[in-house]
């Protein structure tokens, strides 16, 4: 679980920032920066962990905004201790309706509904229903309960144009950085990307794992990589690491994965030190004016997807005194 449990602890957010969000309300105004500024403000003052992606990009009715997910509602159920209770379950004209209370620890209280259509539905698919009904009212009362005033992940498929941003051209919807800015600066020690890797890690020149560069660019370890590469990791990570042409003779300990497979490593694995040992080469290059290769801006993006799941993995471990609240 994360650390941050207070509001206090929010920086404020940017004039600039400000004026683009009061004036349209619309976060696909701001920049790739501002968005991030933006989007750890709302993670800090919730209480929320921004490393672990409490937040999505949804484009609704011509306007980019923010929605809950599943780990959103299940930190803030562990933050503020919060009971759930089931007070009626009910079938009317097709429509399944679930009322929900939530109750938190400080003694405050509210009840929100879920519905979903049952018509035409049977076997598995009328239980899913049945059981994403319960879900449902949960999450929403739990959202009620906490003053946040935005949809939870169930509700897209009800809402007619509600697009998810998983891929955009300057949205940004890959994990956002926290405010911290550790490890990984790398440099190459062979001379060709398929030997060996070997890293020298220097703490003191250590770049942030991401910051925005101009609207259509981010650093990602230091690699300038287009949004657009950044966003599309969904689309592209399921493609070879090596293509298959060069498998046969790769030396790479990425010859036999997957860009998505590549992230189910170890941050001191050998898939992580290839990756590290490209990223150190691309920077190196980059120096020298040259623009990193596709397959360099690819390896930035997918250490950067490796390091938070592990960030990930460590804070969603429960504690043992969390253990009395209701999970769903």
């Amino acid at each position: 679980m994360s650390n941050i449990t207070t509001t206090d602890q929010a920086q404020p957010l940017s004039a600039a920032t400000l004026e683009a969000l009061v004036v349209g309300g619309d976060l696909s105004k701001l920049n790739p920066g501002q968005r991030v500024e933006y989007y750890t403000a709302r993670c800090v003052r919730a209480g929320l962990d921004p490393a672990t992606q409490p937040f999505q990009y949804l484009n609704l009715q011509g306007k980019l905004t923010l929605y809950a997910t599943k780990t959103c509602t299940d930190q803030l159920s562990n933050l503020h201790g919060i009971r759930l209770t089931i007070l009626s379950q009910q079938t009317d004209d097709g429509i399944r309706m679930v009322t929900v209370r939530a109750e938190a620890k400080d003694g405050r209280v509210t009840e929100e509904i879920g519905a979903l259509p049952l018509a035409g539905l049977k076997g598995d698919a009328l239980a899913n229903a049945l059981m994403k009904c319960v879900t449902k009212a949960k999450r929403r009362a739990v959202l009620s309960l906490c003053g946040l005033g935005m949809m939870d992940e169930l509700e897209l498929e009800t809402v007619a144009g509600a697009k998810p941003m998983y891929a955009s051209g300057t949205t940004s919807t890959l994990v956002p950085p926290t405010q911290a800015k550790p490890v990984i600066t790398v440099k190459a020690t062979q001379p060709e990307p398929e030997t060996q890797p070997q890293l020298h890690v220097n703490q003191d020149d250590a770049p942030p794992d991401i910051e925005a560069v101009d609207d259509d660019h981010v650093a990602v370890y230091g690699v300038r990589v287009p949004v657009k590469v950044f966003d599309n990791f969904g689309q592209w990570s399921k493609y070879d690491c090596v293509s298959k042409d060069k498998q046969a003779t790769s030396k790479s300990h990425l010859r036999s994965y997957t860009w998505a497979t590549a992230t189910d490593g170890e941050p001191d694995g050998k898939r992580a030190a290839s990756l590290k040992w490209v990223i150190g080469k691309a920077v190196e290059e980059q120096a020298q004016g040259k623009e990193p290769s596709l397959f360099a801006q690819r390896a930035a993006c997918a250490l950067y997807v490796l390091n938070q799941k592990s960030k990930s993995a460590v804070s969603a471990a429960p504690d043992e005194d969390e253990m009395d609240t209701v999970p769903f």
